[in-house]
């Protein structure tokens, strides 16, 4: 049987983290493989794609790509990366600066590799979501609370 494999992909700062998963069509996910790519500063996103793939030793082509978003914005589940969804992440970009343009880049490369394959954002502010109020804001003036002051807003701005 040619199951479909989940391929997910988590960018950050000095490493692209990726693994394979299979046997989703039995609807028990079997790890197939995983790498972690020390980011080299000629490494550009396809690139790292072609390196992340050679690694795992992909048989074919995923089915679903899951990336790893910092910033999604009021996002609080994963959803699906299309024209809308992209546009609306690449607009939280300087929330995020550096690592929102990076993901969003390696979004793009991965549609091009594998244009077949269904892509999906997963976000970190879903789960800042879930902390204590308490928690999720930050110490600023009430009046800033509305549009800048969560953490969920605010995660990685420099």
């Amino acid at each position: 049987m040619n199951d479909a494999l989940l391929l997910t992909l988590n960018l950050g700062s000095s490493t692209l983290k990726a693994a394979c998963f299979g046997g989703l069509r039995a609807h028990r996910a079997q790890p197939l493989g995983r790498v972690e790519l020390d980011l080299g500063a000629a490494d550009g996103p396809d690139a790292l794609l072609t390196r992340a793939a050679a690694a795992l030793g992909l048989p074919r082509a995923p089915a679903w790509v899951a990336h790893r978003i910092v910033h999604g914005g009021d996002a609080t589940r994963p959803r699906p990366l299309d024209e809308e969804e992209l546009a609306r992440l690449h607009a939280l970009a300087p929330l995020a600066p550096i690592h929102q343009p990076g993901a969003l880049a390696l979004v793009g490369h991965a549609c091009a590799l594998w244009p077949a394959a269904r892509q999906f954002g997963v976000y970190d502010t879903a789960w800042h979501a879930t902390l204590p109020e308490a928690v999720r804001r930050l110490p600023v003036p009430e009046a800033g609370t509305a549009s800048t002051a969560s953490r969920s807003r605010r995660r990685c701005a420099r």
